[in-house]
């Protein structure tokens, strides 16, 4: 048994809007050594619905340390600020799934690229947000965003169902923001004790490949396997057995992503 670990262990619960502006900081970050994202469209909608209607999601775990770690993903296709060396950073050992889902619908800008889903007022369900949105079709984006939030509402006055469509979404911006995540963090573990941890929870609940396992497993501040093998690929781009070595990589998959993240 490994001894300290429990006592630099906390547990607490935080509101969506909370990890939104940490994460804007720069102060919640994912770690080079996790996976890409990999979730469809359908698994960030259910998710959704899932907070919509107060259904439990799972926690998030995270390892709250001074050391930077390269993070150069951040947070799906966003790049986020940087923070100082005095700043302790949260990196993200499992949840980044759902967390990547959580920043892109409802804290990314309007105005930025990257999944969005709105909330249609008349079929009452959630969908991926149209290039040209309806009226009654509710941009998530708009959640936390007051000026945005108002103008939809003003919109909302010139429709028949106006008084409904209004109910419907006080109910759904109140499930947002009342809806509050556990959060399991690890304070100042060191990286030898952070990689058994983040390699127990991947093989027993989402599936990594024998690749992906040997990323965790090996990383450390001076290596990134990663890297080496952007290396290896560049090299062999010349030579034309790019190609092939992707073929071969995709024969080898032995796991496919679950729904955990």
């Amino acid at each position: 048994m490994r001894t300290n670990v429990p006592s630099r262990i906390n547990t607490e619960t935080e509101l969506i809007s909370a990890l939104i502006t940490s994460i804007k900081k720069g102060e919640t970050k994912i770690p080079q050594f996790q996976r890409k994202f990999v979730w469809k469209p359908k698994q960030a909608i259910e998710l959704l619905d899932s907070i919509a209607n107060n259904y439990p999601v799972g926690s998030l775990l995270l390892w709250r340390t001074k050391d930077k770690l390269p993070a150069e993903r951040n947070i799906g296709e966003f790049c986020l600020p940087e923070t100082d060396d005095m700043t302790p950073t949260d990196y993200v050992l499992d949840g980044q799934q759902r967390l990547t889902v959580i920043y892109s619908c409802l804290g990314a800008s309007p105005e930025d690229g990257g999944f969005a889903v709105a909330y249609d007022l008349e079929a009452e369900r959630l969908l991926r947000l149209p290039d040209n949105p309806k009226v009654h079709q509710f941009p998530l984006r708009h959640m936390f965003n007051t000026t945005e939030m108002l103008n939809f509402r003003t919109a909302l006055q010139s429709l028949e169902q106006a008084e409904i469509y209004q109910s419907q979404l006080d109910a759904l911006i109140q499930a947002f923001t009342d809806y509050r995540i556990p959060l399991v963090t690890l304070k100042d573990l060191t990286v030898e004790e952070v990689c058994p941890i983040f390699e127990r929870i991947n093989s027993s609940g989402t599936k990594l490949s024998t690749y992906d396992l040997m990323v965790a497993a090996t990383w450390n501040k001076d290596f990134d396997l990663n890297d080496e093998v952007d290396e290896i690929q560049e090299a062999l781009r010349p030579k034309g057995l790019l190609n092939q070595l992707k073929k071969v990589q995709n024969a080898r998959e032995v796991s496919q992503p679950t729904n955990n993240g």
